[in-house]
């Protein structure tokens, strides 16, 4: 059997660009935090978020509800919501989802924040990303 040269090809293409991604969204957060960029937005929260959940920043934003593509949508809104103050409209809107969704999301990482260490890691690990004065 033959090695199917053009998957392997797609395969580093993709993990190429996912590597790509991550380190312009490294740059635009050291903008952030160092205070050369924009004050810290939505937009950035997701990348934060991203980054410590090791995704992809549209995955985020994507229809997918397994637990590696929610998990993150929770610590994004509990983020957005309780460091930035935006609303539960915008919050949803960032996500491609209703406010109701949001609301729920915020509700779930507060849960996930008191139960799961590892959640709780992530979500601090996004947290300094951002705001690099809070404990990590």
């Amino acid at each position: 059997m033959g090695v199917n040269h053009q998957a392997i090809e797609r395969i580093n293409r993709r993990e190429f660009e996912r590597q790509v991604q991550a380190r312009r969204m490294r740059v635009r957060l050291a903008a952030v935090r160092q205070g050369l960029g924009p004050r810290v937005t939505l937009v950035a929260v997701l990348y934060a978020t991203a980054l410590a959940f090791d995704v992809d920043a549209e995955q985020l934003k994507g229809p997918r509800r397994r637990v590696g593509d929610v998990r993150p949508r929770f610590a994004f809104a509990w983020l957005a919501r309780n460091r930035l103050g935006a609303s539960l409209p915008r919050i949803g809107c960032a996500l491609n989802r209703d406010h109701t969704s949001a609301r729920h999301q915020i509700l779930r990482a507060e849960t996930l924040r008191a139960t799961d260490p590892d959640f709780a890691e992530r979500l601090a690990r996004a947290e300094f990303e951002l705001w690099p004065g809070t404990r990590a």
